[in-house]
């Protein structure tokens, strides 16, 4: 019985561990700031979201996990406590770096359990994403990085091509077929599920600027020199920046 029950002690400690080194957690002042993922392990391609808890720190925790420094902070007497917690969605700016690719989330708080905040994000590359938290949290101003955990690669493939795209890829990038007309013709098979792409979100900016890196992606998969994973890519980065709409 005795060997039954320290070998459950066990596997929770196991488990426990587990999932707090798939976060990062920084002190602010009073503050601890634990940051990772919402659904572990995270997956390319599947929605998810940034998790962000705040809680009181302990001494332990103050004196042992990386500090974070604020920049300015207002004079105030108040104790820290709970209630600074909660309500700091207007207060804090998650931003999400993967790759060369930037984006601003919007967080909310857990209505479960006040200093939870949640950003949703889909995954998209299978390297460490970097979380930039910029913000207030009693009267104190300040800026913080977390590098979190690696998204696994999905099992099953989230995107299909037809053959014959490689044509039309290998024509526009020879100048046949106009950026018009060849981002158009992607938008089209795109809406109509005949070309499938992994989920993407479209960035609040846009541009109407192709990238030269983009079309010769595309003459590079067109012969082969490249595989369908990094066309594919080329074209989630069009549909973020708002150049194809679906």
């Amino acid at each position: 019985m005795k060997t039954k029950l320290l070998l459950f002690l066990i596997l929770i400690l196991i488990t426990t561990v587990s999932s707090a080194e798939a976060h990062t957690a920084k002190v602010l002042d009073d503050f601890k700031f634990d940051v990772g993922w919402e659904n572990e392990p995270p997956i390319t391609g599947e929605e998810n979201a940034i998790e962000i808890v705040i809680t009181l720190a302990d001494d332990y925790e103050k004196q042992n996990y990386d500090p974070i420094y604020f920049n300015t902070v207002r004079d105030s007497n108040e104790e820290s406590s709970e209630k600074n917690l909660s309500g700091l969605e207007n207060n804090l700016e998650i931003q999400v770096k993967e790759g060369s690719e930037k984006k601003i989330l919007t967080i909310k708080e857990s209505s479960e359990f006040p200093g939870v905040y949640y950003g949703t994000y889909t995954p998209s590359l299978t390297e460490h994403p970097h979380v930039n938290i910029f913000g207030t949290i009693k009267n104190m101003e300040f800026d913080a990085s977390f590098v979190i955990e690696k998204p696994e690669q999905g099992t099953s493939q989230s995107y299909s091509i037809p053959e014959w795209v490689r044509n039309n890829a290998e024509w526009w990038s020879e100048g046949v077929i106009n950026d018009s007309d060849f981002v158009s013709g992607l938008q089209f098979l795109i809406k109509q599920g005949i070309m499938q792409v992994p989920q993407t979100e479209s960035n609040t900016s846009t541009s109407e600027n192709i990238p030269a890196w983009i079309k010769n992606n595309a003459e590079w998969w067109a012969q082969g020199v490249i595989s369908d994973d990094d066309f594919i890519k080329g074209v989630q980065f069009l549909i973020q920046n708002g150049i194809i709409k679906v």
